[in-house]
């Protein structure tokens, strides 16, 4: 069990968790994200992660975590960025996996005058277990949606869909309109390997599935699936 003092017991405990080894040594960490929690600071996201080794007994939270991450920007007028974490195949070409963090809520642009908040959704990729400090500095690589498209809903699915040996990712933007009125579009990156900070998306995708039926969503509950048809 691991055990924290704080007076904010519900944030603590509805964080989005991963597990999966991020420095090479055959044991997963322990990865929880918490958004805008009102611990350790309200409007401001913080990614922990649990070094992989053998706990016992009671250890205290903040005794045993190796990396504290921070999102820069608070959380524009009490709008939550929707954080989630998930591990991914080596991005960076550093041989270990990577850690992505999602924040479908996230805004380019915070100053909306008389108008809707618009949100782009935005995606980090961080390597390595060492160096607190915030995601933004930290980030090898980062992807920007376009207005309304909420990258990053629910996460990200890893799998070899084109049966090359390397993983892929696959992202959903359930809200995006470019087909019609939040019909959704989901990319696929296959065998990625990014360098760039906000990058668009779109751009980056080896392909786009979308819908043209308005208020469709497509993407909305993203999941992967075993080889159902026995290709491999």
């Amino acid at each position: 069990d691991f055990w924290t003092e704080t007076s904010g017991v519900s944030s603590v405990l509805t964080p989005s968790l991963a597990l999966g080894d991020l420095d090479g040594d055959g044991a997963s960490e322990i990865i929880l994200g918490f958004e805008g929690a009102s611990w350790p600071a309200f409007d401001q996201d913080t990614v922990y992660i649990v070094p992989g080794d053998s706990y016992s007994s009671w250890e205290k939270f903040d005794r045993v975590t190796k990396t504290a991450l921070t999102m820069t920007d608070p959380v524009a007028d009490g709008y939550r960025s929707g954080l989630d974490v998930a591990v991914v195949p080596d991005t960076d070409g550093d041989s270990v996996n990577d850690l992505m963090i999602s924040q479908p809520f996230y805004q380019v642009e915070t100053d909306w005058g008389d108008g809707d908040p618009v949100f782009n959704g935005r995606m980090l990729f961080y390597s390595g277990i060492e160096g607190d400090g915030t995601i933004e500095d930290l980030a090898h690589a980062s992807f920007l949606g376009g207005a309304d498209e909420q990258i990053g809903f629910g996460g990200a699915v890893v799998a070899d869909i084109d049966g090359s040996g390397s993983p892929d990712i696959i992202v959903a933007a359930p809200f995006s309109s470019s087909r019609a009125d939040s019909a959704g579009e989901v990319y696929l990156i296959a065998d990625p390997t990014f360098s760039a900070m906000d990058q668009d998306i779109s751009a980056v995708a080896t392909a786009t599935l979308y819908a043209d039926t308005a208020d469709a969503q497509l993407g909305y509950g993203l999941f992967s699936a075993a080889d159902l048809d026995g290709d491999g």
